[in-house]
Formats: C-alpha cells, structure tokens, sequence
C-alpha cells in the first residue's frame, strides 16, 4: 500500500511570495496614484466645462440669464474664488446673481428660477478662479458672458497630478487653458 505524497508548499516559500507581492506592489501603487489623480482633474475640468456650456446653453434657449456660482451648502458663495466646494447653475429670473437651492422642487427659493446642475465637491481637487468670476459666471440670454471673463485653475491638493484649466471669453465661449494661463493653487 502506497502512502499519498503531499507536496505543499513551505513557509519559506510562502514568504518568498508575500514578498515580492509587496515589493510589486510599492513600485506601481506611486504610478497609479498619480494617474487616479491626474482623472481626478481631468474629469473636474471636463464636469466644469460642461456645466459652464449647460448655462450658456440654457440662457440662449430659455430667454433667462443663467449663472454659475461657487456654493457652499445650497447657495451661492462669497466671492473667494475658491469654487471647491463645488458650484451651482441656475436660472435667474429676478437678475438677483443668487440661489439658494429649495432640494425638493428644484428652483431657487427667492425668485423660482430652475436649478439646472449642482457639482459636488471632490475633496483632494481644488478650483481657483481670478477676481472676474470669483462671485459667478452670468450669461445672457444671447449667450455672452459680458463683465465675467475669466480663468479657472483646477489642481490635485497633493500635487500629485499637473493642474488644468479653462478660459471664459466675453463671448461666453469656454475653452481649456494653456500652461501659461493656469493661476496657482494654493493646495
């Protein structure tokens, strides 16, 4: 009769293993956080270019202004020009600039204007503004931007990622930033 052989393996072999896993692991965890980062920007450039056409858009074809501000909480912010707590865009009936969001209807409270996006902020992205759209980006009903030109700077706090950023025309055009035009981040 024949004894059935075991060939398992050792706990040497085992930490052989455990090892090089780890090692493995330490040289592409740097590299991935780094490209996590770097789609965390990009995706919040993308989220406020987009929202900047929705308003543009929406003020063309509805016959109302249409802002974007900076938010805290459910309304418009002070004009710091840090938009990273995320923004507000919204119709604005009474050319007040302002909204605070009633979430159940989905309109400002003060004057009923439609609340058409709300971004959530990101917690390791910052958004920097210059002093001409710090308060608010407003676009006419002809879809211009007249008074609220500016630059948008949207970095990774860790510095892990190269910021990026947009330009707002008087036109109302909006279009990705050069290197030469980003504003420095405080991180």
């Amino acid at each position: 009769m024949d004894i059935p052989s075991c060939s398992g393996k050792t706990f040497l072999e085992l930490l052989i293993v455990l090892a090089l896993v780890s090692v493995l692991w330490g040289v592409a965890s740097a590299p991935m956080g780094r490209l996590m980062s770097a789609q965390q920007v990009q995706t919040h450039q993308h989220l406020l270019h987009a929202h900047l056409n929705l308003a543009r858009h929406g003020a063309v074809t509805s016959g109302y202004a249409v802002v974007v501000c900076p938010r805290t909480g459910n309304a418009c912010a002070a004009g710091s020009g840090d938009w990273s707590e995320g923004w507000l865009v919204f119709e604005d009936f009474a050319n007040e600039n302002q909204c605070d969001v009633d979430p159940e209807r989905g309109v400002c409270t003060a004057h009923g204007g439609r609340v058409l996006a709300v971004a959530e902020p990101v917690r390791q992205v910052q958004v920097v503004s210059n002093r001409n759209v710090a308060r608010r980006v407003r676009f006419n009903t002809m879809g211009m931007s007249y008074g609220y030109t500016g630059r948008f700077s949207i970095c990774d706090r860790r510095a892990l990622a190269s910021p990026r950023g947009l330009v707002v025309a008087q036109s109302g055009r909006v279009r990705r930033a050069s290197a030469s035009e980003l504003l420095p981040c405080t991180r």
